[in-house]
């Protein structure tokens, strides 16, 4: 598949402990991603001023998955999905069209600790009520999609 654009690092590349490793860091970066539409993933804002299409691709649209990064080190990134891998080109709901933030949460989760998502990103188009937070493990996070 064709990749237009991919922004990322809105705000920071957040460190996370990583419960796999012997006591390093993982940082997260959250991304938004411009692909074609009608290419069996789920997209939202097809077409939006910000999306430029081409002869080649006339209809783009960001992907709709809440996808960012686990940056391990400098050459090592693996690449994570809000709530798993999107099945179908119509799993479009939530859109989660880009990972804005993240923090680990203030109280005690023991060994698995929560950790808050939260983003959206508007490209431009006018958007209402579609700002969204979701939590999850710490492991779950940290588990790159396969």
């Amino acid at each position: 598949m064709t990749l237009h654009r991919l922004l990322g690092d809105y705000n920071l590349a957040y460190p996370v402990a990583d419960p796999r490793g012997a006591g390093g860091h993982v940082h997260l970066i959250g991304v938004q991603a411009l692909i074609p539409a009608g290419n069996g993933l789920p997209t939202v804002k097809q077409n939006c001023a910000d999306c430029h299409p081409t002869a080649e691709h006339p209809q783009l649209g960001f992907y709709a998955g809440g996808i960012y990064f686990l940056r391990n080190n400098a050459s090592s990134y693996e690449i994570n999905e809000i709530g798993g891998r999107r099945q179908s080109e119509q799993a479009t709901q939530p859109a989660l069209a880009a990972v804005r933030t993240y923090t680990l949460s203030p109280f005690d989760g023991g060994t698995d600790p929560a950790i808050y998502f939260g983003g959206y990103d508007c490209s431009g188009v006018p958007s209402h009520d579609t700002a969204w937070v979701f939590r999850g493990s710490v492991s779950a996070a940290l588990t790159p999609l396969q």
